[in-house]
């Protein structure tokens, strides 16, 4: 599968997401950008948004495709066609990521996936201490309550590869220097009409 080059982020997260070969057809409209909602996103706003994250717990935490990893935080729901609960708060982090505790580095995206599938189950029952922010790029840092903090740390010539979708189907991620949400539905356009999702 090609990279992620920011263009087709979302469609590219989706395809993670679903833990499929190929994706449900009613994915395919995420393709065209222009029937995507797409806001910048202040970083107070991040941070109200996410303070409904602290004190929940990682409740299922697995790996996608390649390195890619998804980190499903609160009360878990599972939904036809994936193969995978969806937590309230679902983040996602490609290449590259590292997951460190004060004084060492335990395991990151260049690791065998063993390693990787390793430490996200030790992971898993930890709660969340705190969410943040950090580089020009923003890139993001959840700490957990084990003392294990997860960082994205995009290595590649490319934008950040990050995203976290919302409890109300919001996704947000780094672009450009800036903060983005992104609805994951539809947008009706002058010539289309909403296209109706299954269910």
């Amino acid at each position: 599968m090609k990279r992620n080059t920011g263009d087709n982020f979302i469609f590219y997260l989706t395809f993670q997401y679903s833990g499929l070969a190929t994706l449900p057809a009613d994915f395919a409209v995420l393709q065209d950008e222009s029937m995507m909602k797409k806001t910048k996103l202040t970083l107070e706003e991040f941070i109200e948004t996410t303070k409904p994250m602290i004190g929940l717990s990682l409740n299922h935490a697995w790996r996608g495709y390649g390195s890619a990893i998804f980190l499903e935080i609160g009360i878990l729901k599972k939904e036809k066609g994936r193969n995978n609960p969806q937590g309230e708060f679902s983040v996602m982090l490609d290449c590259s990521w590292r997951m460190e505790k004060p004084r060492s580095i335990l395991v990151g995206s260049f690791a065998t996936h063993a390693r990787i599938e390793k430490y996200l189950g030790k992971l898993v029952g930890s709660r969340v201490k705190e969410v943040g922010l950090f580089g020009t790029l923003p890139e993001i840092m959840i700490s957990f309550d084990s003392k294990v903090k997860v960082l994205s740390f995009e290595t590649y010539d490319t934008q950040p590869s990050w995203s976290m979708q919302l409890p109300d189907g919001r996704w947000v991620s780094s672009r450009n220097g800036a903060l983005i949400q992104e609805l994951a539905e539809p947008v009706a356009t002058a010539d289309r009409a909403p296209v109706a999702r299954s269910g």
